[in-house]
């Protein structure tokens, strides 16, 4: 199970393009993914970013990253590459609570999600040039 699915199970949200029954062989041959991630590349890059991030944090676990060289400002504040990786996590899954994770939500909450994953986006433009090994 990856890391999205289970924060998925754990907070009772669907994860709908598991659902999805789109399969287009000739198109995911031609580009290398399923057509399905079409339908909702928001919700496909949150699941892709989630479990990207939580598979570098574990092969750094090995020794060969240390995620307390590279430091980060965002938002005037100085963080390390680990703590900007968890607060990535962190506003992934605020997105996802305050949209798909909650049917009865307010436009107002679907804003605030929306507002997370701009921000999980931001402190990954600044990360992603560090995110090697």
């Amino acid at each position: 199970m990856t890391p999205f699915d289970k924060f998925c199970e754990e907070h009772d949200v669907k994860n709908f393009l598991l659902e999805t029954n789109n399969k287009d062989e000739a198109f995911e041959a031609k580009y290398g993914f399923p057509k399905k991630e079409t339908w909702a590349v928001d919700w496909s890059f949150t699941i892709w970013l989630y479990n990207h991030i939580f598979g570098y944090m574990e092969a750094a676990k090995g020794g060969c990253i240390d995620l307390h060289y590279h430091k980060f400002t965002i938002l005037g504040e100085e963080y390390d590459q680990l703590e900007c990786c968890q607060m990535i996590i962190k506003l992934l899954e605020d997105y996802v609570l305050k949209t798909e994770g909650n049917e009865y939500r307010t436009w107002e909450e679907e804003q605030e999600g929306f507002d997370s994953l701009r921000k999980a986006i931001q402190i990954w433009a600044e990360l992603i040039f560090a995110m090697w090994w």
